[in-house]
């Protein structure tokens, strides 16, 4: 009987060990960073010609937040399967229009955005 015993007794505290409560921390940003543009037409009151004028404005911007999701009395695989997987995606844009009524104006905006998402479970 006392063979039976303790390798049952074994399981259940394994089993019971695999079970416990997991926290999903997650980490997410987003950065966006170009430069906007405008290029526009004026009349040079010197020569009387036309002339292109364009100017230009680097920008940067980083949001971010937190979440954090819990489970009890769960296994590590079932907490790996839930927390989303670390991951980085980036996108390239590039936006242009025209406005014929301010003096044949041309405004864009180009530059990139980068979301990434970190995740660990503890």
């Amino acid at each position: 009987m006392k063979k039976i015993i303790l390798p049952i007794a074994l399981l259940g505290l394994a089993i019971t060990s695999c079970s416990k409560d997991q926290t999903c921390n997650c980490t997410v940003s987003q950065t966006i960073s170009g430069t906007e543009y405008s290029i526009r037409e004026t009349l040079d009151m010197n020569t009387f010609e036309w002339v292109y004028i364009q100017e230009s404005e680097p920008f940067s911007q980083t949001d971010s937040y937190s979440t954090k999701t819990e489970w009890e009395k769960v296994s590590s695989k079932q907490a790996r399967s839930s927390c989303p997987v670390s991951n980085e995606e980036s996108a390239i844009y590039d936006e242009t229009y025209t406005d014929s009524n301010r003096g044949n104006l041309i405004e864009g905006v180009k530059g990139s955005i980068k979301n990434t998402t970190k995740c660990k479970i503890e």
